[in-house]
């Protein structure tokens, strides 16, 4: 919510200390409901509801979620979440490499190569 996406600086410390996230945290409530539950493994059911300062309630399901069995993500979908993850840490050349390795791996000859890469 106040990045505009979730990626590995959400979790950052010092986005843990921030003042505003702390006391968001705080008005949030987590509840299972077993009418959501799926089978281990299968893609479950997301329900967010948001309660106004006025009670108003506004809710928004979400029932498809690529990456779960079954629902799998794109290969841009794939990209984007690698280089949101890495392209803070390494150098693009090394991101790019590492990913055309990664979609080429049943051609690479040397696994070791790869995997010190990573």
């Amino acid at each position: 919510m106040f990045d505009g996406d979730v990626d590995n600086g959400s979790y950052a410390p010092e986005k843990l200390r921030d003042p505003r996230i702390r006391a968001f945290m705080r008005k949030i409530t987590v509840a299972e409901d077993l009418a959501l539950s799926t089978p281990l493994g299968a893609a479950p059911p997301t329900r967010i509801t948001i309660v106004l300062a006025d009670g108003q309630r506004i809710a928004r399901e979400v029932v498809a979620m690529p990456g779960f069995a079954g629902q799998p993500m794109s290969r841009a979908d794939i990209e984007r979440k690698f280089r949101s993850n890495v392209g803070k840490r390494w150098p693009r050349a090394r991101t790019e490499s590492t990913l055309q390795e990664l979609w080429a791996l049943e051609r690479v000859g040397d696994v070791h190569s790869l995997l010190a890469n990573l």
